[in-house]
């Protein structure tokens, strides 16, 4: 019953009051990853609730470590709190580490300490959990300047080691420590600025490495450096790849990685790189259910889908330079039977496509309408008209700027849909909830949101960080 309510941290806490033995239950899945309760927009309750947290933390620290604390002024937390008898050992339960959200965050620790304090603060917690922890599966590296695989523990505590969030200007020694010890890692986010061998050595140590993403933060112009060699050579077992690519990510092969399941990719530069461009038209990726691009051409998009198995589930593009709308729709329509999400492109040469892809993908939920700019004006009544005739039953998100749209046009819209599914509507930069509230259209559209439906909900199919 408690696996349920794993992420519904109000009914784990109500649990925790019914008695002492539902006490013991809650308690463990509470700690596994106490910072997942943490995400409410309010920045003052999450600093006091972090504050708590890192009290709580400090409690538990070594005799030794506190004084040690005390000895250099490190007086974040009182000594009767420093003392503080708990009812709990709550930090071995802790199964996943971010140490700097706190450290990093002035409204935690007060901004009164030096640098000097910090990083000896940083460095007894880690000695806390490394020696506390038995099966630590998500560890965050942040800006950790210690040598945690050499702290008593640490061969026990990361054994087991999942997934791991770095940035790759760390220092080498810390990856190849950390390599002798992890060999089951099978999540990686990087941010990478250079090349570090270190990472590259802990990524060849893995077993099986099935999800990476890589924020590339440098604009160097560079070969293939020590890093992509390492993800490459994972290839097979990679079925989730995200990257932000400026300069060296771009020289990976892409026609390797022939397992994926779900290709991101966003190219930071706005220029298209005719290597990347060559290795992603020749891919083949018959498993691929899940593909978002950004900034990289649709001709390119096509390619990728028409070398696809027919499990595209979900089409996410966003591109500067619209062209071949009409092949694009026509690879959705003939290459994905199970589309359920979709950004279609819409202009007047391309409606006779969009029906045709409307009448074909009946599994269709949701679309992402980008309308193309051009000299000649939307015929959006028409567009609106294939809608009512030629949506599937299904269909029921939809994202798009009604300033396209006259008045007129979408009150018969809304009239004619009410026998349909109850509509979501969603659009970045316009308000439907005074259009709506003026036309009484409450019991047609269910649901309004100024983000797109990409945002509304797990609809990537995979959880980063799955806490």
């Amino acid at each position: 019953m408690l696996e349920k309510l794993n992420n519904d941290g109000s009914s784990l806490l109500s649990c925790l009051l019914v008695n002492k033995q539902w006490c013991e239950l809650v308690i463990p899945t509470l700690w596994k990853c106490p910072l997942k309760y943490f995400e409410i927009n309010n920045d003052y309750l999450i600093s006091k609730r972090k504050r708590i947290l890192l009290n709580i933390i400090l409690t538990h620290l070594s005799e030794k470590s506190k004084q040690l604390l005390i000895f250099h002024n490190i007086s974040i937390i009182s000594k009767e709190e420093l003392n503080k008898k708990l009812s709990f050992n709550y930090v071995r339960f802790c199964k996943h580490i971010c140490v700097h959200n706190f450290l990093l965050n002035q409204d935690i620790y007060g901004g009164f300490l030096s640098v000097f304090q910090i990083v000896l603060l940083e460095q007894e917690i880690y000695k806390l959990f490394v020696s506390e922890c038995s099966n630590i599966r998500y560890l965050d590296l942040g800006e950790v300047r210690h040598a945690i695989y050499l702290f008593p523990g640490a061969e026990i505590c990361l054994l087991n080691l999942n997934e791991v969030d770095c940035k790759s200007c760390l220092e080498t020694s810390l990856f190849y420590g950390m390599a002798h010890i992890c060999k089951l890692i099978e999540k990686i986010y990087i941010e990478f600025k250079y090349d570090n061998i270190g990472l590259a050595q802990l990524i060849k140590s893995q077993k099986r490495i099935k999800y990476i993403k890589v924020e590339e933060i440098t604009n160097e112009e560079r070969e293939k450096d020590d890093i992509v060699k390492a993800l490459e050579e994972h290839a097979d077992s990679i079925i989730y790849l995200n990257l932000s690519i400026q300069k060296t990510f771009s020289y990976i092969l892409f026609p390797k990685f022939v397992n994926l399941q779900t290709l991101i990719l966003s190219e930071r530069m706005y220029v298209e790189n005719e290597i990347m461009m060559k290795n992603l038209s020749v891919a083949t990726y018959p498993k691929l259910q899940i593909l978002e691009l950004e900034y990289i051409s649709i001709h390119i998009a096509i390619k990728i889908i028409q070398n696809t198995g027919g499990n595209l589930w979900k089409i996410k593009i966003r591109t500067i330079k619209i062209t071949h709308s009409r092949e694009y729709i026509q690879a959705i329509y003939k290459n994905c039977p199970y589309i359920k999400y979709a950004s279609i492109y819409l202009n007047n040469q391309n409606l006779d496509e969009l029906e045709i892809f409307l009448t074909k993908c009946q599994h269709l939920e949701a679309i992402d309408v980008i309308v193309i700019k051009g000299d000649d004006k939307l015929k959006s009544c028409k567009f609106l008209d294939l809608l009512l005739k030629s949506a599937p039953n299904n269909l029921y998100k939809i994202h798009i700027d009604y300033r396209y749209f006259s008045i007129k046009s979408l009150k018969k819209f809304f009239n004619n849909w009410k026998d349909k599914k109850t509509l979501h509507l969603y659009d970045h930069t316009s308000n439907w909830n005074s259009l709506i509230n003026k036309y009484n259209m409450k019991g047609v559209v269910g649901h309004i949101d100024c983000r797109g439906f990409w945002d509304d909900d797990n609809s990537t199919g995979i959880i980063w960080n799955d806490k």
